[in-house]
């Protein structure tokens, strides 16, 4: 009997960590995931998310304002980390 995946695409995060695109049973789904390496395969995990294509879709309609938040909350933590190294000084 057949998993049921008929089309696998898979881009590297780096680390242990993949997004994987895949066609399961007639439908597209979008896998964010932590792999562990067995011999010289990748298998994954339980440790991540799936997203439908209307989920997936939803997320990269949002792609700007999400860019926008991640940029405002790296620069405030840069901003935290300068202060409590010049503070050391």
């Amino acid at each position: 009997m057949s998993s049921g995946i008929n089309l696998e695409e898979t881009f590297d995060l780096g680390g242990n960590k993949k997004i994987v695109v895949s066609k399961f049973r007639g439908k597209v789904q979008i896998e964010i995931r932590e792999f562990y390496k067995s011999g010289n395969e990748w298998k994954r995990t339980r440790k991540g998310v799936n997203l439908n294509g209307d989920q997936f879709k939803k997320l990269m309609e949002n792609k700007k304002l999400i860019d926008k938040e991640f940029e405002k909350l790296l620069e405030e933590q840069q901003t935290k980390k300068l202060k409590t190294d010049s503070n050391k000084n």
